[in-house]
């Protein structure tokens, strides 16, 4: 999607809120969408028995349906208020791969990049690989945290905190 003017720039700390204020707006009001309410991201939309479900990114969206003709009149509405482009079946969206059979009715998905990023960033490329890294019942307790200045020091270069969040 190509932000609207007056939204700003992706570099503007805010853009990606005022689009989504104002592509809710047209989702709901106009397009007669309903937003999740588990998800503020997720719009669904049912029209007898055509259904499309919409997902929202910043400037990234997912559609879904289950017919053609349901997501190529929501393509047609939605490109009324937004320039859009739509590039057909997914393949890749938020570092994600996408392998679709539609045969066997099956949507399998990928991290390896962003893990193989990961391995680079943390410089773990050569680390051995295991099915269970660790005992199992191992318990961890804050006894267990660095005490000694020393120990204290040594942990300030092991990037911990960063490598847990990243995985989440």
């Amino acid at each position: 999607l190509v932000l609207p003017s007056g939204i700003g720039d992706r570099s503007m700390k805010q853009s990606g809120k005022m689009f989504y204020d104002l592509a809710d707006a047209v989702l709901v009001e106009k397009l007669g969408f309903t937003r999740l309410s588990v998800d503020n991201a997720v719009y669904s939309r049912h029209r007898g028995d055509e259904h499309v479900v919409i997902g929202l990114h910043v400037d990234d969206g997912l559609e879904g349906g289950n017919c053609e003709k349901a997501l190529d009149a929501f393509e047609r509405e939605f490109s009324q208020h937004f320039e859009t482009k739509f590039q057909g079946e997914l393949k890749w969206m938020l570092s994600i791969a996408f392998t679709q059979d539609r045969e066997a009715r099956t949507i399998a998905l990928s991290q390896e990049v962003y893990i193989d990023t990961l391995l680079n960033r943390f410089n773990m490329v050569d680390a051995s690989t295991l099915t269970t890294p660790m005992d199992p019942g191992m318990s961890f307790s804050k006894d267990q945290c660095p005490v000694t200045p020393e120990d204290v020091k040594a942990m300030e270069n092991v990037p911990y905190r960063e490598l847990l969040g990243a995985l989440l």
